[in-house]
């Protein structure tokens, strides 16, 4: 390479303050799959295995409602009492996970870990 391209490439001084786009707004973190997730958690009325549970939408999406899950199980205390995720986080749901795996065999999901989601009992007055 020549010189000149070498030290472009090293230039690693930012553009003056006058050139920067004003106009960009800055990234919003898109919490759907979040909502939906806490949604169709909602509706679970009867102990269901982990993976049907986390199942949907190809290998990317189900793992992360499996680390969602994982965050739900190690409780609520240190969470976001408001938006999506405390909305989450107050999903009166129990999970377990055991040792071992379960096999899902489909959509991009060879297996998960063995476990189960299940209404929390209620607390009596």
């Amino acid at each position: 390479l020549s010189d000149d391209v070498r030290r472009a490439e090293a230039d690693l001084t930012l553009p003056p303050p006058d050139a920067a786009d004003v106009g960009a707004a800055p990234e919003v973190e898109d919490l759907r799959l979040l909502e939906h997730f806490t949604d169709r958690l909602r509706a679970i009325d009867a102990a269901a295995p982990l993976g049907p549970t986390v199942a949907g939408g190809g290998f990317g999406a189900a793992s992360y409602r499996l680390s969602l899950l994982a965050l739900l199980a190690d409780g609520s205390e240190a969470s976001p009492a408001e938006g999506p995720i405390g909305a989450f986080m107050q999903v009166p749901l129990a999970v377990r996970f055991e040792t071992g795996l379960e096999t899902v065999g489909h959509d991009e999901i060879e297996a998960v870990s063995r476990g189960d989601v299940r209404p929390r009992p209620s607390a009596e007055p």
